[in-house]
């Protein structure tokens, strides 16, 4: 994009450099573990630099989270007392299998 529209666009709109910047670098994505009655939910998340809503949101549209999913779906089906929720989201039995997977997660996927 010309500078003279990256400049205009800037002084219309002074979110425009993080929210580039924020495009360009992509979501990360997070595992999520909360308690829910006796078991652990695990849910994966994406999470942007700079979202102007305030927000995080879910976008099945990222080729990076499919493949996320896709791995931590067949990885898991491995595992004992694991169940799948919905198509982000695990519940474990124990906290420390989960905690476990979460390691795992993080040595697979550095971001």
């Amino acid at each position: 994009m010309s500078s003279a529209w990256v400049h205009m666009l800037g002084q219309a709109y002074p979110e425009y450099s993080d929210l580039q910047y924020s495009m360009e670098k992509g979501p990360s994505i997070k595992p999520v573990l909360t308690k829910v009655k006796n078991q652990w939910r695990l849910t994966l998340e994406e999470e942007w630099y700079h979202d102007s809503g305030g927000s995080y949101t879910i976008n099945s549209g990222s080729v990076m989270l499919d493949d996320i999913v896709e791995w931590t779906e067949k990885e898991l089906t491995k595992w004992k007392d694991c169940n799948r929720t919905a198509w982000d989201m695990w519940q474990f039995k124990y906290k420390r299998d989960a905690e476990k997977f979460i390691t795992l997660f993080h040595l697979i996927w550095q971001q």
